[in-house]
């Protein structure tokens, strides 16, 4: 969602290394102090005990200005906006060299929890710039997790198994579009299945097996969500 009033310059769209990213035309903004808004859709965390968000920000600072940006959050719907989760100049998270992001590290990632709005289910959050005539600044990659992992693992499939950090057990991530119920079971080379469980709201969280008691071996994990049906091979050593 997009607000901002009268002839005031607001986000758009530009081709990036990410293709196509948010930004704002504050090279072009003669207008200091104009603010412009970017608003989330409605989320809701009422059924959450974990909550955070991840996004890039790319901007080169000129001597003609620094823009700002504010991150703040709204319970309401939107209404207000009284908590403030991110509030720097655009100088403290400059990163790119030429104005243009092209390259990973033209970017800088933000991680922000989102603690305080735990149990609210008709949260917002506001991307704010305010206009000083300096240079453009570009947003994308703006990630919410139901979770508080500041190093969550990066996958590219709709979800990934690997081993925790107690070699008696192992994690599964997902990475789902959308909320949605999944099945999640562990077969033994025998057939036998030793985890049978329904992980309801699923979206992107991390859930752990536990294979305490378990015997060395081959196990497969079986995970079936809306849209597929996959199985991923884990070997238990002791």
């Amino acid at each position: 969602t997009k607000i901002s009033q009268g002839d005031q310059k607001n986000y758009a769209v530009a081709t990036t290394n990410y293709g196509k990213s948010i930004i704002y035309p504050g090279a072009t903004n003669t207008v200091k102090g104009e603010e412009a808004w970017l608003v989330s859709p409605v989320l809701d965390l009422s059924r959450t005990s974990k909550a955070s968000m991840f996004f890039d920000a790319s901007y080169h600072k000129l001597p003609t200005g620094n823009e700002h940006l504010r991150v703040l959050s709204s319970s309401d719907c939107g209404v207000t906006f009284p908590t403030i989760l991110f509030d720097q100049a655009g100088d403290s998270f400059s990163t790119s060299t030429t104005g243009v992001p092209s390259v990973t590290t033209d970017w800088k990632n933000q991680f922000l929890y989102l603690d305080e709005l735990i149990g609210e289910q008709n949260v917002r959050i506001a991307f704010i710039v305010t206009n000083d005539n300096g240079n453009n600044l570009y947003l994308d990659n703006i990630e919410f997790f139901i979770d508080d992992d500041p190093s969550p693992v990066k996958i590219n499939s709709l979800y990934k198994v690997y081993p925790a950090e107690n070699s008696s057990s192992f994690n599964i991530t997902f990475n789902l579009t959308d909320k949605e119920n999944v099945q999640l079971q562990v077969y033994n080379l025998m057939g036998q299945i030793i985890v049978d469980n329904h992980l309801p709201e699923t979206l992107n969280q991390t859930y752990t097996i536990d294979f305490r008691g378990q015997a060395s071996g081959i196990y497969i994990v079986r995970v079936m969500t809306n849209s597929e049906v996959g199985a991923t091979k884990i070997f238990l050593t002791r």
